[in-house]
């Protein structure tokens, strides 16, 4: 249950560091917390700490809010940076927006007069994590609720505000583009468009349970010869999209290690979004993109759209949405969802 409590006084001093070092799907997640905050506490200053090429997004919020990151050889070094930085920046406000432990580990040994949101440092031990916080924080710390797994990832980044008794319920999760980012992007457009409209895929997501089988991708495309296409992803997934386009017969343009906040300016001029569970999807989303979603093991109540109008094909399967640690039945939820059902929304969704 949440508590809520009286929030800090509005002002020009109030110091305020929001966190989320999770993937990207749950910093865009987030971005309607942060900017709720922001109609609360104009003249605050703002500060969001996520993780390294994720700066470009946070800033397209339109909330006046400073980005910072620590780029470490691992995450144990990036920790360490930035636990080095707490000690030496105070806030008056630390907001921890999900149940990460690194999350956790921060807002923890911040020297903040107010904690709220998810402290979980301990949440395998049943009572041990709130017991300990208390201990070392006292009454400074102000829970966000029990962490839900069946709950959208945008409703539980609210749950830190309502801890403060702040009013969550006008909600936005649009992203707002720099000028010169959206210009680039429709020159990059003009030199390689051969049709009048386009579709931006992402064929990879960051677990190989939620990937759709490469065959699968390569008879969409192939009925998709009427496109422009552009096929999303990072400089890790190259080899995998590279045997996509190769095997395709229609006009890809791979879109591979390009910055975030460019990748989102080529997906806002798209017709179209077919993606996966993935942080694009909600980058999609966000910027009121048409879309067709695969999902399979993952919940779409859970980290799916907001997004009303788009049509998601799952299975539904008895054993999904699932842990996505081991599959017995080798990921048939994704294998038996085939081209041509995609391909007919596709068409239902683009020619609207």
């Amino acid at each position: 249950m949440i508590e809520p409590t009286v929030a800090p006084e509005p002002g020009k001093n109030l110091r305020v560091l929001f966190i989320e070092l999770c993937r990207l799907g749950d910093v865009v997640c987030a971005l309607p917390a942060i900017r709720i905050f922001r109609g609360h506490y104009a003249e605050a200053e703002i500060t969001v700490l996520t993780e390294p090429g994720y700066e470009g997004i946070v800033d397209a919020a339109g909330c006046g809010c400073k980005a910072i990151s620590f780029v470490g050889e691992n995450k144990l070094l990036s920790t360490l940076r930035t636990l080095s930085y707490l000690r030496k920046n105070s806030f008056d406000l630390v907001v921890s927006l999900s149940p990460a432990k690194r999350n956790s580990l921060v807002a923890f040994f911040s020297k903040a007069k107010i904690k709220s949101g998810y402290f979980t440092l301990f949440r395998k031990i049943s009572g041990l994590d709130e017991s300990i916080v208390k201990i070392f924080v006292k009454r400074s710390v102000k829970r966000a609720g029990q962490f839900k797994r069946n709950e959208n990832i945008i409703k539980r980044a609210l749950k830190p505000l309502v801890a403060l008794g702040l009013d969550v319920r006008v909600l936005g999760k649009t992203l707002l583009l720099p000028k010169s980012v959206e210009t680039d992007a429709i020159d990059f457009l003009t030199r390689v468009k051969k049709y009048r409209k386009t579709i931006s895929v992402q064929v990879c997501s960051s677990s190989r349970f939620r990937d759709w089988p490469e065959e699968n991708f390569i008879k969409l495309f192939n009925l998709l010869k009427n496109y422009d296409i552009l096929v999303f992803g990072s400089e890790q997934e190259r080899q995998r999209i590279d045997r996509v386009v190769n095997d395709s017969d229609c006009n890809i343009i791979p879109v591979i290690g390009y910055p975030i906040i460019q990748a989102a300016a080529m997906i806002a001029r798209s017709d179209l979004f077919i993606g996966l569970d993935s942080g694009l999807m909600h980058i999609a989303d966000s910027l009121c993109v048409p879309m067709v979603l695969i999902f399979g093991p993952s919940n779409p109540v859970v980290t799916g759209t907001i997004n009303r109008t788009a049509a998601i094909i799952s299975k539904n399967f008895e054993c999904s949405p699932c842990r996505q640690d081991i599959c017995a039945r080798k990921i048939k939820c994704m294998r038996s969802i085939n081209p041509e059902e995609v391909f007919k929304e596709v068409i239902k969704k683009i020619n609207v």
